[in-house]
């Protein structure tokens, strides 16, 4: 008796290369989608690196200053190799950064590559000083990227619906706010998470580094295991029009059903990115063709946001498959049982 509903149902599944297809074209078709991520990328690439260089000078001393513990070979390149990685990142720093923010934002090259140099020459440097500058200009310029992102989900979201691409103010306005709400939310759930686990992870280290890569390792698929299932709250609250609370049970209803599938589609999405990540930076940061690379991601991960909008439409359809469907089964049991 389950056979045929399943049968039935399973021409309702998301599918993974459809979904793809479906949301590069509609990239192409819609090419103005890639101008936020391009606009985003040329103003960290030439626009004024506001720094806070000067702000990590004490702790860079400090960790410089630091004797390296007698402990293992191992160990102690690692804590060199993470000195190492602090001097380029307070070199490297731009909080300009900022205006990618996450998880709703735009997709963006240089906020992860951090140029010092351009095809003009260096930008203009701009050092912040002061804790509470450095925090308001993170805020203000992620609050902007937030604005933006919310505007570019918005966007893609109605060109998939194949909606009439308007706006007013107070739709921007509670979209951004909804997407704020769920950043305070994961920031929060992050917090609580994230002090216990360090506490364990770090004890576990000093026992074993063997134990506390382990616990490392052990973390972090936890941690995917926990955030898979809300992967689409965006999508919702911009697909839907909905509050994020009510996207994220969406989301988590969703991935319940297509777990499979669902995972495997994340995993292509990631692969896809990253690996041709690779392949965007490859020209120098000082040469032009990083603008090729600029256009190419922005087109690239643009077309992958879309497929996910796809993707969760029809997730959507084989959910609401499966409710119709076992209302339906319990509608011709109560039949029967009455009769």
């Amino acid at each position: 008796m389950n056979i045929p509903i399943i049968k039935d149902l399973e021409e309702l599944r998301p599918k993974i290369i459809p979904s793809l297809r479906a949301g590069f074209d509609a990239v192409a078709s819609h090419i103005w989608l890639i101008i936020p991520p391009v606009l985003i990328d040329l103003i960290i690439w030439f626009g004024p690196h506001l720094r806070i260089q000067t702000l990590l000078q004490p702790f860079l001393k400090t960790m410089e200053e630091l004797p390296l513990p007698q402990t293992s070979a191992q160990m102690q390149e690692s804590i060199a190799a993470a000195q190492q990685i602090w001097t380029v990142i307070a070199e490297r720093f731009n909080l300009t950064m900022a205006l990618r923010s996450y998880p709703i934002g735009v997709p963006s090259l240089m906020s992860n590559w951090l140029p010092l140099t351009n095809p003009l020459g260096k930008p203009l440097y701009i050092e912040i000083t002061g804790t509470a500058n450095a925090f308001g200009w993170w805020l203000i310029l992620g609050l902007v990227g937030l604005i933006i992102g919310s505007l570019f989900f918005s966007l893609i979201a109605r060109v998939i619906a194949k909606e009439k691409i308007t706006f007013t103010a107070g739709e921007l306005g509670w979209n951004t706010l909804q997407a704020l709400l769920m950043l305070i939310s994961i920031l929060v759930a992050a917090g609580m998470l994230a002090i216990p686990a360090l506490m364990i992870i770090g004890a576990l280290t000093l026992v074993s580094p063997l134990l506390g890569q382990l616990a490392l390792f052990m973390g972090g698929l936890l941690l995917i295991w926990l955030i898979v299932p809300l992967i689409f709250t965006p999508h919702g609250i911009f697909s839907l029009h909905v509050p994020f609370i009510k996207a994220l049970g969406t989301s988590v209803q969703v991935v319940r059903f297509t777990y499979s599938s669902t995972g495997l589609f994340l995993l292509v999405l990631v692969v896809i990115s990253q690996g041709l990540d690779l392949l965007w930076q490859v020209p120098a940061e000082n040469s032009w063709l990083v603008a090729v690379s600029i256009l190419g991601h922005a087109f690239v991960n643009t077309g992958i946001l879309a497929a996910s909008f796809y993707y969760y439409q029809d997730g959507l359809r084989f959910v609401q498959g499966i409710i119709n469907r076992t209302q339906q089964l319990q509608q011709s049991m109560n039949n029967s049982v009455n009769s």
